[in-house]
Formats: structure tokens, sequence, C-alpha cells
């Protein structure tokens, strides 16, 4: 039992830090990308996260996103996309999330969409052209945007780095110990047999 749970703790010492370990890679990743070209925010794999700013998709509806979310979009294909969905894209040197209320076809035969943030009161001023379209909404982790914000400074990523390399060697410290104890207690019981049979050897030779 002891043995089972020295190689419990040893595999999810190990879990722990592959799973940091990625995390901690994608994060040099964006930091990476959104150093070179910061005029397009990072991606991963094709996935792009961004922390909302804006309460302008909150509300209550099934998919609303709120302020301080950690949101992640994905790239897709204009033609796959429909009134209804949320999207990012570009106005200027922002990044807005709205959702399609619209759709139309300009005279080049490109896509242009019409959006609108929930919570506001009218449609955005101008249609959204297919290629300022940076990808569609998948999903959000709720309030975890100040969190991935903090992650990226220097001291959030020396933490991030910190505990994965702690756990690790808590996990790995309380292994040996366990197995110390055990093995001492096999050498104990050893040499305590040998005693034993020395004894009963010498008593009869005498």
């Amino acid at each position: 039992m002891k043995k089972k749970n020295s190689v419990v703790l040893s595999t999810l010492g190990i879990i722990m830090c592959i799973v940091f370990g990625l995390m901690l890679l994608s994060n040099v990743i964006i930091i990476i990308k959104g150093t070179i070209n910061p005029e397009k925010p990072p991606s991963v794999l094709g996935i792009t996260p961004m922390v909302v700013q804006s309460g302008s998709m909150s509300g209550n509806a099934k998919d609303h996103i709120e302020v301080g979310d950690l949101i992640f979009i994905s790239k897709t294909d204009a033609d796959k996309l429909e009134v209804g969905d949320i999207i990012s894209f570009m106005e200027e040197k922002l990044v807005i999330t709205h959702r399609i209320t619209a759709i139309e076809t300009d005279e080049q035969g490109k896509r242009l969409f019409t959006t609108k943030g929930d919570a506001n009161n009218v449609e955005d001023s101008f249609p959204v052209p297919e290629e300022q379209v940076l990808g569609i909404y998948r999903f959000r982790l709720a309030g975890v945007g100040d969190f991935a914000m903090f992650l990226q400074t220097p001291l959030g990523m020396i933490l991030f780095m910190g505990i994965p390399l702690c756990l690790f060697v808590v996990t790995d410290v309380i292994r040996r110990r366990k197995s110390d104890k055990e093995d001492n207690k096999k050498t104990a019981e050893l040499q305590a047999e040998i005693e034993r049979l020395r004894k009963i050897a010498e008593e009869k030779q005498d």
C-alpha cells in the first residue's frame, strides 16, 4: 500500500510538471509572438486567448462574456460564419468581440459582417470585412483574465516556473522519505532475524 502511494505521488508530480510546463511554454510563445507582432493578438496552435476589457457582451445570454474573462477564439473560414456567431475582429488597433447580426456580400464577392455587442443599444457603425475577422469565439474562463495578465509579468513568470518545480521537489522528497523508512524497517527486521538465527546457532553449539 505504501509503495502504491509513493507511485501515485510520483505520478501526480510528473503530471503537474507536464501540465505547468505546457502552460509555461504557451505563455512564452504568446509573449514572444506579441512582442514580434504587437499589431495582432498572438495565437498558439490556431487558438488565440484574449482578456476581455469591455462589457459590451455582458448579459444573460448563454454565451455571454464579462469583463475580466479569458476568452478563446479560433481561426475559421468566413464562409462558415452565420448570424448569431460571436467573432473577434480588428478595428484599427483594437480587437472587438461582438455578435454577427447580418451578413452581406460586397461587389467583389467578399463577405461583410454586421455586428453588435449584446449589451449595446445599436449595431456597430461599420460592417466588418472578412479579412478583418480574427476568428470565432469558442469558450471563456470566467474571471481568469487578470490572472492570465499577471502570468505575463516577470514576477508571474518566476512564480509560474517555481510552482511546478516546488511541487515536484516536495513530492520527490516525500517519496524518498517514505522509501527510506521502508528500507530502514526492512534492514532492521533483517538484522533482527540474523541475530535470532545466530543465537539459535550458538545455543546448538553449546
